[in-house]
């Protein structure tokens, strides 16, 4: 029985080895598919320009990935999901959570979404792709509202989703307003979610004064 459990022990000690080896070797061909998609774009990047990158062969990011389009998922997936940030996955609150989501517009994310735009305006496979991946997110697929426990309509969800997806964009064109503002982000939006735009409406002057 003891002979067993060891040979037990061992054999999951090696599937363990395994497992850290693919996941090493992923996380290395991710980093080499960033600078690939960099340079060259969606269109102008391919698995041999990646391998070359990475180092390995094509056969080797075929054991990984099935094509191109997996490669720039898992790599816009590794940047937003955040799973080591409890912020994010378990938020206390809308606000946090936008913040905590917002903080991962770091210039390397950036990079990834003008690159997966600039081709998704005219693939719509690629599009519906990233929208429901987009979607699969806490910001996009939870966030009650004012920390109620209402869920929100597909519509509504769309439109938070909306909002952020436009902060974005302003951000990648360079929108000094922006710029300027990007701590006061995450606020902005959570209250025009919360109370809508009237929260930055200015009282209206009393005429009986």
């Amino acid at each position: 029985m003891i002979i067993q459990i060891i040979v037990w022990a061992f054999n999951m000690s090696k599937i363990d080895l395994k497992q850290k080896t693919i996941a090493l070797r992923q996380q290395h061909i991710l980093a080499a598919a960033i600078s690939v998609f960099e340079r060259q774009g969606y269109r102008g990047a391919t698995i041999k320009l990646i391998a070359q990158e990475a180092g390995v062969s094509d056969g080797t990011i075929y054991n990984v990935f099935e094509n191109k389009e997996a490669i720039l998922f898992a790599v816009l997936d590794a940047l937003l999901r955040g799973n080591d940030d409890p912020q994010i996955n378990q938020p206390p609150n809308l606000e946090q959570m936008i913040a905590a989501r917002w903080a991962q517009m770091t210039p390397e994310t950036l990079s990834m979404v003008r690159v997966i735009w600039a081709e998704a305006l005219t693939d719509r496979a690629l599009a519906e792709r990233y929208v429901a991946s987009f979607m699969s997110l806490p910001l996009g697929g939870l966030a009650p509202l004012s920390g109620g426990d209402l869920p929100l309509s597909a519509l509504e969800q769309r439109g938070m989703l909306a909002l952020f997806l436009g902060f974005t964009l302003l951000k990648l064109l360079g929108d000094q307003v922006v710029e300027n503002g990007m701590k006061d982000v995450p606020q902005a939006m959570t209250q025009m979610l919360t109370k809508g735009l009237s929260v930055f409406a200015k009282p209206e002057a009393n005429d009986d004064v």
